[in-house]
């Protein structure tokens, strides 16, 4: 049996969704996904795959700048969180003031990439961490 772990960088899968089946024009809510739908979704397109974990990283405006925007990402990751096998990060950028702003860190980083790509190599297949938690 084949253990599939999914990493899902929202942001980008957000919009490809927006770009491949709607316009800008549309409703901001058309393009939203189901992290547990996708990893299902996934696993089923190779027999005698489990799916063992779904990991959703995403940027959460910060509630000082942006509390409408802060206040919906929030929902958001408590309805994602209360999916069974997700596991959901977020980062509150420096610079953002809307959920869909590419945030940067003080090094002019993408926040939410960094943190994606540090727990992808230092996660194994039981989504057991191999290297401490980064400080």
């Amino acid at each position: 049996m084949n253990r599939v772990a999914v990493f899902i960088d929202y942001q980008n899968v957000y919009r490809r969704a927006r770009s491949a089946f709607f316009n800008e024009y549309d409703l901001h809510s058309l393009g939203q996904i189901s992290p547990r739908k996708l990893g299902d979704l996934i696993v089923g397109r190779k027999p005698g795959s489990s799916l063992e974990f779904v990991r959703i990283y995403r940027g959460l405006p910060d509630a000082r700048k942006d509390p409408k925007g802060n206040a919906a990402c929030t929902r958001q990751v408590a309805a994602w969180a209360a999916q069974p096998l997700v596991q959901v990060f977020t980062v509150t950028p420096r610079r953002s003031t809307s959920c869909s702003g590419l945030a940067r860190d003080r090094r002019g980083m993408p926040g939410r990439r960094p943190l994606l790509a540090r727990e992808v190599r230092a996660t194994n297949a039981h989504g057991q961490r191999s290297t401490p938690a980064p400080g």
